[in-house]
């Protein structure tokens, strides 16, 4: 998939072709659905179905995200699974190296409890950042690469992330201590996720990225 931010086209890019090419490394990567057997007396050949995308989204949209189409083939059992609770997740979140020299990178971890097998959808929405007493900074966050987004399951053992990118300045910046929002696929203002922020001082605008597969 071509995302137009360079430093995601890298890490979108990495993701699809490791679900595709290797199966991805948690076995719970989408799988294409059967096509069925040509009605009797049809051509064998049938046209091929168009691919339907969802609209891409600014975050902090009130609008409760559903899987449709996406470039990514879903196997009945990632779509059929119900969608991740907040008390069924762990969440952490840390900086990773970027793979370029303008970025900085930070990773966010879902990782299901003990039993819990549930599926993300989508980018995070209304993502605030607080500082200690819990008053929001003004850091602003916009999405990339939700049209392509697929759901993904997250089970014990086997974690899906989010990336979240930040310019490099030299422009002083506020560390925040969480970072706050409505998981992927998500119902806003009750699946809440919260998560400490690894200290780092961020600059605004940020970009977020699709729930998906570590990209190692």
């Amino acid at each position: 998939m071509r995302i137009r931010n360079g430093l995601f086209t890298v890490i979108i890019g990495a993701a699809v072709f490791g679900t595709t090419a290797c199966g991805g490394a948690s076995g719970n990567t989408a799988q294409e659905t059967p096509k069925s057997a040509p009605a009797s007396g049809s051509s064998a050949a049938s046209a091929p179905i168009p691919k339907v995308e969802a609209p891409p989204k600014q975050l902090g949209s009130s609008a409760e995200a559903k899987p449709s189409g996406s470039a990514s083939p879903t196997s009945e059992h990632t779509t059929s699974t119900p969608g991740c609770m907040p008390y069924q997740l762990g969440l952490s979140a840390a900086e990773r190296p970027a793979p370029n020299s303008t970025d900085r990178l930070f990773v966010i971890s879902f990782q299901a409890k003990p039993g819990v097998e549930c599926r993300l959808f989508g980018v995070p929405t209304e993502t605030r950042f607080l500082d200690g007493n819990g008053h929001e900074l003004s850091i602003e966050a916009g999405a990339v690469g939700e049209s392509e987004a697929g759901p993904v399951v997250v089970s014990e053992g086997h974690e899906k992330v989010i990336y979240v990118s930040a310019k490099k300045t030299s422009q002083p910046g506020t560390v925040p201590a969480t970072m706050t929002f409505t998981l992927p696929g998500g119902v806003p203002g009750r699946d809440i996720g919260v998560v400490d922020w690894p200290g780092a001082d961020l600059v605004g605008p940020l970009t977020v990225t699709p729930a998906m597969e570590p990209v190692s």
